[in-house]
């Protein structure tokens, strides 16, 4: 299965673009990790784009940004959206997203899948860095529920520290999916569940998008922040 990664979004002018090259190279499915509100764009534009039937099909969690606009906190950004700044029918889509889902990359059953997910599992503020230590991560909550939870999980496709990477902790195969906000070097990931690597592309300006490189996902950490 053929996937375009997209990491944390905060409103970016570039979702459009991201989300053409994902149905020009015929992605299967876009993977969202959240953060979508807290930016330089519109957010009812956001999630119109999120909802078009014409885009590939797309699986998006909530990141904590998101969960703080639900709950009217945090409201303090420069950037920030507020609640009233959507109608009751977006409001309502974007509280009922999950903070981490499972999504199965083929017909079998009991093959391997995909946790899609802001931070680590269901923890959206946990940080999970190319040089976060293997014994950290383990070590927290979070991990011990999702590996229990998502006993097929093969990958786990995260965002939250904005930095583009690829490692394997415990077998588990991390994956960053970056960010697209204009100002925080943006960019995403193609990813195939037969390759053992996924592709980075940069996204240059309005209409321009470039590879970047290949990140191992089987080999030592490697990032492309």
């Amino acid at each position: 299965m053929l996937c375009a990664l997209l990491g944390d979004v905060h409103t970016s002018p570039y979702l459009a673009l991201v989300l053409r090259f994902a149905r020009d190279s015929g992605v299967d499915r876009v993977l969202c990790v959240g953060d979508l509100c807290d930016g330089p764009g519109s957010l009812p534009a956001t999630i119109s784009l999120l909802r078009d039937p014409s885009a590939p099909p797309i699986e998006c969690v909530r990141g904590n940004h998101d969960r703080w606009l639900t709950e009217d906190r945090m409201r303090h950004f420069a950037d920030a959206h507020l609640a009233r700044d959507l109608d009751e029918a977006d409001r309502a889509w974007l509280a009922a997203l999950p903070s981490v889902r499972e999504v199965e990359v083929t017909d079998d059953r009991d093959g391997p899948t995909i946790v899609l997910a802001h931070g680590l599992f269901d923890n959206d503020m946990a940080l999970v860095r190319s040089h976060t230590s293997e014994r950290d991560v383990r070590d927290t909550p979070a991990w011990e529920r999702g590996r229990a939870r998502f006993a097929r999980a093969r990958w786990h496709v995260g965002g939250h520290t904005h930095e583009r990477m690829a490692r394997v902790i415990d077998g588990l195969v991390m994956i960053n999916a970056g960010t697209i906000h204009p100002e925080h070097d943006p960019g995403f990931l193609l990813f195939d569940s037969a390759e053992p690597f996924v592709r980075s592309f940069d996204i240059i300006d309005r209409g321009t998008i470039e590879f970047r490189e290949t990140l191992s996902l089987s080999g030592p950490t490697r990032s492309s922040a």
